[in-house]
């Protein structure tokens, strides 16, 4: 939805999947024993999509005479696969994969063997590992399959640890949005070791350690929006917490953006104030609910949305206060003739409209296509309802015009009491507001660069047609004689120009040194 571009740029929270947004989604089987690995490969399907599954089919391939014969999938009880599997001496093969936890209860591990389990995992998970246990199980053919996984007799085989890569630059965005004053808040269904290990790899802290869904599960909607207030990582988290997560983020005031790929991830996504969908390996559901889908599902491009989006509202301000601005001088001349007949008539019909056809294409296309500030990312997100047209930008934009009012006044009189001729004062004044319209564009162009610094003159090919055009349209009105009866004018000479250049300057030379004041702190602060 087009609206939520602009919308980006509010954002105080961002909750991310870990999985596929900050990592690259792309498995590998790390050092696991053969039998861990083939068996692993046994409770996977026949044509895996999923990252963990294609790890294992990827390492391991069964024997061309198997046949699967059942599967027993994941239940919200119990986070463990089983496929059952026969070949051409009908014998069975029984494999099971899952949490390991979940996998140590139904291989009947008491306490103390599921602790000194978990023991393990958690060291492996501190090294950024995600693990999966694994188990196999014994089946007489001529019973029936149970209804229940517990019936079989299943054992332990061991853990299989499988690596996903960090995805680049994730580093930079992470403090990028942080300096922007955006939270980034890390979801995944990781154990919290695991959890710990990337975000340290990728830079994002924690003063309030890491919230698992079994603590979540135990706060009210009050304890836990005060919970969440200083913890960025969240662990073994399921879709329905998630959508409790960002309620909580919303009851402390927070703007959510918000990401998710599953058809449960739908609640949240839709409740979130950006909902993003990921569009590589989201489902529909998950699409229809978000505000928007990232093609790529990275991380990275969640920020430069952002960026993007304080990029859109900035240059929308801008092009406002230009257009407040530049009428000021319009109506103001078209109104002289008001006060008294002797006055020369400045802007003629044709004139006003040779001004609307150069201030339209300068405020559509230049403004349109500015860069981003070079500090918008430096600074903390906007409030929602902060209006676009705020009085900052009408003052603004009320002294700019003036001061090109003032200007064309001065020159206006000037020429008057030089004894120029009626279409002499007309160009002069003219040429004076078409001068400083110019010149309205290129210093609004940035609120912290000066015109004549080089950043300033940073990309935007729109501003090099613009000058082309300005300068191409006043030689011909002005020096073609043709042109120049038709818009009731007289040629300029080069001291008219000068003239013209110096006092148009001054409409926008205030703004400028105010630029170098703002510009000169900054650099006294660093």
């Amino acid at each position: 939805h087009a609206p939520v571009i602009e919308l980006l740029g509010t954002i105080t929270v961002l909750c991310v999947d870990k999985t596929g947004t900050l990592t690259t989604n792309q498995m590998s089987l790390q050092s696991t024993e053969p039998e861990v690995g083939y068996y692993g490969r046994l409770a996977c399907p026949l044509n895996p999509t999923d990252p963990m599954d294609r790890a294992f089919s990827e390492s391991f391939k069964p024997e061309s005479d198997l046949k699967l014969i059942h599967e027993y999938p994941l239940s919200d009880e119990l986070l463990v696969v089983v496929q059952v599997w026969k070949n051409e001496s009908n014998e069975y093969l029984v494999a099971a994969k899952g949490s390991p936890e979940h996998i140590g209860k139904v291989c009947g591990f008491d306490s103390t063997q599921i602790s000194a389990m978990m023991i393990r995992v958690q060291e492996m998970a501190e090294q950024g590992y995600r693990l999966l246990g694994v188990a196999r199980a014994t089946y007489e053919k001529e019973r029936l399959l149970p209804k229940d996984i517990n019936d079989f007799d299943f054992e332990f085989l061991g853990l299989a640890k499988l690596r996903d890569p960090i995805r680049a630059n994730i580093n930079e965005s992470v403090i990028e949005l942080n300096n922007a004053g955006v939270r980034t808040i890390m979801l995944t269904g990781d154990y919290s070791g695991t959890a710990s290990a990337i975000a340290n790899e990728i830079g994002l802290f924690s003063r309030g350690g890491v919230l698992t869904g079994t603590d979540i599960d135990l706060l009210d909607e009050n304890q836990l929006a005060e919970r969440v207030k200083p913890v960025n990582i969240f662990a073994r988290v399921v879709p329905a917490q998630k959508l409790r997560l960002v309620n909580a983020l919303k009851l402390n005031g927070e703007i959510v953006g918000m990401t998710g790929d599953g058809v449960n991830d739908a609640p949240a996504l839709s409740v979130a104030d950006v909902g993003i969908a990921m569009g590589m390996r989201g489902t529909d559901v998950a699409r229809e609910a978000a505000d928007m889908v990232l093609t790529n599902d990275d991380f990275t491009s969640i920020a430069l949305g952002i960026k993007q989006g304080r990029r859109i509202y900035g240059n929308l301000r801008k092009a406002m206060a230009y257009i407040v601005a530049i009428h000021i001088p319009i109506f103001g001349v078209a109104l002289l003739p008001v006060f008294t007949s002797y006055w020369p008539l400045v802007l003629l019909p044709a004139q006003i409209a040779l001004l609307e056809i150069v201030i339209d294409p300068a405020a559509s296309v230049v403004f349109e296509a500015e860069q981003a500030e070079r500090d918008v990312m430096k600074k903390p997100p906007r409030s929602t309802s902060e209006r676009i047209f705020s009085q900052k930008t009408v003052v603004n934009a009320f002294i700019q015009g003036s001061l090109l009012l003032i200007s064309a006044l001065i020159i206006y009189f000037w020429a008057i009491r030089s004894g120029q001729s009626d279409a002499m004062v007309r160009s002069l004044t003219f040429a004076t507001i078409m001068v400083g319209n110019f010149l309205l564009v290129i210093s609004n162009r940035s609120s912290t660069l000066p015109v004549l610094s080089r950043e300033s003159w940073r990309e935007n090919v729109s501003v090099k047609w613009l000058t082309f055009g300005v300068i191409s349209l006043g030689v011909m009105i002005f020096n073609v004689s043709f042109f120049r009866d038709a818009f009731n004018l007289a040629q300029l000479s080069a001291v008219n120009w000068i003239t013209v250049i110096c006092v148009a300057s001054l409409s926008i030379l205030w703004f400028e040194i105010r630029k170098l004041i703002a510009q000169a702190k900054v650099q006294d602060s660093q």
